[in-house]
């Protein structure tokens, strides 16, 4: 195990070093810090100082931050200042994890109820994908792991995974012949997806869901309606026997 830092970076030598107003050099050498790409277009009147350019120092400016603007200011060819793009790092990859009380089972009840494809595998970690959602990528660990980190320890509470199926009836059916929970039978709501819910072996709440329009145009699906509920008139945790963290 490593920690991993930036190094700095290297100063030339030729610039490590500080006038003196004189005009030498002074005994230690100082790096020279460059200003921000900041356009002229940034220096003028502002809603905070109203009193022109003359009132923001110079540091400011050179800083690439404007007294009394909230953000740092972007510069007129529409380009990112050095700031904005330190501060906005690229995306290149999402992964929801699960933590597994047992690896095996998990991978094999993921793979059975959603035909997830498994493309990495170590003792300790799995990766699924679905291979008809480019981009999606399920991450299941071991949850005593050692590189688990620890604030994630503890129930499944405050989240839930959503997969939307061609037939949540049959994914309900399929769950069931896994021997899961099924928390909900399928209920057609009032955003346009029918859904059920049931929890994965590790207690983990997944929402199976189907548009309903698609659904209504089968002749094997029958509309009842029920009687309008809110997420507290659902099973609650001390239901379950569970303590509510209050």
């Amino acid at each position: 195990m490593m920690r991993l830092t930036r190094a700095p970076a290297p100063v030339p030598a030729a610039e490590n070093k500080r006038a003196r107003p004189g005009g030498g050099i002074s005994g230690r050498a100082q790096p020279i810090r460059r200003r921000s790409p900041i356009s002229k277009c940034h220096v003028g009147v502002t809603e905070a100082d109203g009193k022109g350019h003359d009132a923001i120092p110079r540091r400011s400016i050179d800083a690439g931050v404007i007294p009394g603007t909230a953000t740092p200011p972007r510069r007129c060819d529409g380009k990112q200042t050095s700031m904005e793009a330190t501060m906005q790092p690229r995306l290149r990859r999402v992964l929801f994890n699960i933590l597994c009380k047992d690896m095996a089972t998990s991978v094999a009840f993921y793979k059975d109820l959603a035909n997830f494809t498994q493309t990495y595998a170590s003792d300790w970690y799995v990766v699924l994908t679905a291979p008809d959602v480019p981009g999606l990528e399920l991450g299941l660990i071991d949850q005593v792991s050692e590189f688990t980190p620890r604030h994630a320890w503890g129930m499944h509470e405050g989240s839930y995974l959503t997969l939307v199926v061609d037939d949540v009836f049959a994914a309900v059916e399929r769950a069931r012949a896994l021997d899961v929970e099924v928390i909900e039978e399928p209920v057609a709501l009032d955003y346009g997806q029918t859904r059920a819910l049931i929890r994965d072996p590790n207690g983990l709440v997944i929402d199976l869901s189907t548009p309903t329009i698609e659904l209504m145009a089968r002749d094997d699906i029958v509309a009842v309606e029920l009687e309008r509920t809110t997420a507290i008139d659902q099973a609650q945790p001390e239901d379950r026997g569970q303590p509510t963290g209050l």
